[in-house]
């Protein structure tokens, strides 16, 4: 169980750093990009999501927030607050999986790059936005505008001067002439249908093709010179 105060919120205490003890069995890892990243957040504006520490028998085991705390560390700090909970082995492990689940954390919406820029804009800070690590097209931009890139040689800006002496190949177009939504009306009419079209259709089936066609399997086909 989560331990609660009165009004129902989680109870928070503060501990030492060096009185946790990372869960063993975390599944949850982290890239030194990506914990450059988040040691930025927290020195930018704290550590404002508190680590979750089970207290279950007299342990203090994170259960989340390891990275959070290994980057606390890193900076020098020696205490974190942390939510404390009280659950048995299983359920820690239960939680911990539900808090680092991608599947129930949502994602950004499509126009998050047009966001960003004007976040730039409000802030006037693009450090801020490389620190953080909150965009990747902000940091591939900054790469090409702050680095000298050299090339050998020639650089052709012609497509067509790129493209010769490349493999070519005829591309078949063997895409539907035309699809039609088709509605059964029960198990009736499912069985008609195919007697009328002399095919099966299963549970599984999402499309059918009329005439029928054999469908082809492109992941183990690989390009091949004519001369071999």
């Amino acid at each position: 169980m989560v331990k609660k105060t009165s009004n129902g919120i989680p109870e928070i205490e503060t501990f030492a750093i060096g009185d946790l003890v990372a869960a063993d069995y975390n599944p949850r890892v982290i890239s030194d990009e990506a914990m450059a990243g988040l040691a930025a957040s927290i020195e930018r504006f704290g550590c404002i999501e508190p680590v979750v520490v089970n207290t279950y028998r007299g342990k203090r085991t994170i259960v989340g927030g390891h990275q959070r705390v290994t980057a606390l560390q890193q900076m020098g700090a020696e205490s974190v607050a942390c939510v404390v909970v009280k659950l048995a082995p299983a359920e820690e492990k239960l939680l911990n999986v539900t808090l680092n689940n991608p599947r129930i954390q949502g994602k950004f919406i499509e126009q998050i790059e047009a966001f960003i820029d004007n976040l730039r804009d409000e802030i006037a800070d693009d450090k801020a936005i490389l620190d953080l690590r909150i965009s990747e097209k902000v940091n591939q931009l900054s790469y090409f505008n702050n680095e000298q890139i050299e090339f050998e040689g020639d650089v052709v800006d012609d497509p067509e001067a790129e493209w010769e002496g490349m493999p070519e190949f005829d591309h078949i177009d063997k895409t539907a002439f035309r699809t039609v939504a088709v509605f059964i009306k029960d198990d009736a009419s499912i069985k008609q249908f195919m007697v009328l079209m002399n095919i099966n259709i299963t549970e599984k089936t999402k499309y059918i093709w009329y005439p029928q066609i054999e469908i082809e399997r492109l992941a183990d086909k690989r390009y091949e010179s004519v001369d071999a």
